[in-house]
């Protein structure tokens, strides 16, 4: 069955009185161990779309499905499953929980869901350790680099074992190695849960790593040219390195309010 499905999609709002459509007749399929990369321009509805896709809006028209399942059907209590449960989301800002360790931020989702601290710790030691971060568990965020805030956001995202991972420009704040770094180890660790991966961002070469990529531009998706020989099996051959780099340091909940996010 398809992971994800997005048939017909719109949504507008009103910005200084006009009607603005974000998402204009969006569709697009992903499936499980694939990462799908849309790419474009500021205000050009990539992350509307996003959080269309995490039921965090909900769309004009159209139909959005996970795993077959129509996402309109969830109430508020479903929704917030969804989140805790099948969906990891990233966001460029991380948004962990400040004074508090990197090891107990990466366990929140576990926690909301009833899961004994034990138990959640003992689920994200290893993934944490996956990410490079085993000497840095009991730091705080403001002790962490960019980089390392990052991967604790990635740890967080995954610990669940989620079917669909949303990344939201992870590798703003990243140089360009790290960047190639995390989305590559991101992707491996993604694949070996058996989650699909939805990638936003601006940045060509991440873009570049992905199965396959699409161009937003006012609020329409449309496939990008081919990649140069990065995403898919070629991506794999390069996780190595790439995982190697984020292990050894590199360089280096949920959105506040869907509506400060919109047409970004």
């Amino acid at each position: 069955m398809t992971l994800l499905t997005v048939h017909e999609v719109v949504k507008r709002h009103c910005s200084a009185g006009e009607q603005i459509c974000a998402v204009d007749h969006v569709n697009l399929t992903l499936q499980r161990e694939q990462m799908l990369c849309i790419h474009g321009p500021s205000g050009s509805g990539k992350t509307t779309l996003l959080l269309l896709i995490a039921a965090l809006l909900q769309p004009d028209s159209g139909e959005i499905c996970l795993e077959g399942r129509p996402l309109a059907q969830l109430d508020e209590r479903a929704r917030a499953r969804l989140l805790r449960r099948q969906l990891g989301l990233i966001t460029q800002s991380t948004r962990l929980m400040p004074r508090v360790s990197a090891l107990e931020n990466a366990t929140v989702k576990l926690l909301l869901d009833g899961v004994p601290p034990r138990r959640a710790r003992a689920r994200a030691l290893p993934l944490l350790a996956r990410l490079g971060l085993a000497d840095r568990l009991h730091h705080p965020p403001e002790q962490l680099s960019s980089g390392e805030r990052q991967r604790v956001a990635i740890a967080r995202a995954l610990i669940s074992g989620p079917a669909l991972l949303l990344a939201d420009e992870p590798t703003a704040h990243l140089d360009s190695a790290s960047s190639i770094a995390t989305v590559q180890l991101l992707r491996k660790l993604a694949c070996e849960q058996g989650a699909g991966v939805l990638l936003v961002t601006h940045d060509t070469s991440a873009a570049a790593l992905a199965d396959r990529s699409f161009e937003m531009r006012d609020g329409r998706l449309r496939r990008a040219e081919p990649a140069d020989g990065l995403g898919g099996d070629a991506a794999d051959r390069a996780v190595g390195c790439a995982a190697d780099g984020v292990a050894g340091g590199g360089a280096g909940g949920v959105a506040d309010g869907a509506a400060h996010w919109q047409r970004r």
